[in-house]
């Protein structure tokens, strides 16, 4: 009788290919859920950039004094105190006094309507929106 202990070289060749398979498949499996998490994590992102500059124009504009829209992508306040704080569209870029404020944004526009409203719309580069419409209060 022979000695059958320890393995052919077509049963390690067959255990290799199963172990293969299954790492291939759990690696797969590691970069999807890695990449997804990166993208959502990009999304959330951009939506606080976005609240966060949504915020900051709004309390500007209820402190403000002077209003004046000299485009569709720029906006012009001056407050009580006679400080001007402007926000404006470049490159992707809204800018706050001339300096980077939030990136990656997509469109930034604002509009004058009737009766003292302001409508401001702000959209990122992921397609993340946020709209608001503000009604100044004149004295």
């Amino acid at each position: 009788m022979k000695d059958e202990r320890g393995i052919t070289l077509v049963e390690l060749l067959a255990t290799i290919v199963i172990v293969s398979l299954v790492v291939s498949l759990i690696m797969g499996i590691q970069i999807t859920v890695q990449k997804q998490f990166q993208t959502q994590t990009k999304k959330a992102e951009q939506l606080i950039d976005l609240t966060i500059a949504m915020k900051s124009i709004t309390k500007d504009l209820r402190a403000a004094r002077e209003i004046e829209v000299p485009s569709e992508n720029h906006l012009r306040i001056k407050d009580m105190a006679g400080q001007i704080v402007e926000y404006t569209l470049e490159n992707e870029v809204l800018q706050r006094n001339h300096s980077h404020y939030i990136y990656e944004v997509n469109s930034f526009y604002v509009e004058e309507r009737e009766n003292d409203k302001i409508f401001i719309f702000l959209e990122s580069k992921t397609g993340k929106k946020l709209e608001t419409e503000i009604m100044l209060r004149r004295e």
